[in-house]
């Protein structure tokens, strides 16, 4: 299920949609979302049914892979899903049964789902062909919050790699609550 997740979304951000038509663009881009949501629907639906007892696949008994898989088929949930289970994983962070970094990507997606800066500076959004980041609450303590998560880089390491990436395939949502974007 982790390899199903994972694959289409690397494909995609590798690719260059700069080489495909602008008219053709937008339906690639649906086409590619299309199967991607079609898998995180199954995902989503068959490990539900498999959450333990405990209330999440705690490294320590179901190892490093499978506890990483399941959070990546939440990750990319809608945020109703993501929101059950941030208050379950929370403390886990703190026991070295989930990984720090996991969780700060979710928290962020999350508070940008509803509108209000992020915290660890993980969300990005495609703006005119470049990825930028959705607004990121007291930036000064940025990096030390990420450090304290466990982020192996800096925000702008981070934000480095997102300049260096193809241009992004640019749709026409809008930032949730109207929310402008960082440069």
């Amino acid at each position: 299920m982790g390899e199903l997740d994972r694959a289409p979304r690397e494909i995609i951000m590798r690719y260059d949609m700069s080489r495909i038509a602008p008219a053709e663009r937008q339906l690639e881009i649906q086409r590619a979302s299309a199967l991607i949501d079609a898998v995180d629907t199954e995902n989503q639906s068959t490990l539900l049914k498999m959450v333990p007892g405990e209330g999440w696949f705690l490294q320590s008994k179901y190892g490093d892979k499978a506890a990483f898989a399941a959070f990546q088929i939440v990750q990319h949930a809608d945020p109703s899903m993501q929101e059950h289970f941030l208050p379950i994983l929370a403390p886990l962070v703190a026991q070295h049964e989930i990984d720090g970094q996991s969780y700060g990507m979710m928290f962020d997606r999350v508070a940008v789902s509803h509108g209000q800066p992020q915290t660890y500076g993980t969300q990005f959004r495609c703006d005119a062909g470049r990825w930028r980041p959705y607004p990121i609450a007291d930036r000064q303590q940025l990096d030390q919050r990420r450090e304290q998560m466990g982020f192996p880089t800096s925000f702008a390491d981070t934000k480095a790699y997102f300049d260096r990436s193809p241009p992004c395939p640019q749709t026409t949502s809008a930032p949730p609550s109207g929310m402008k974007l960082d440069n």
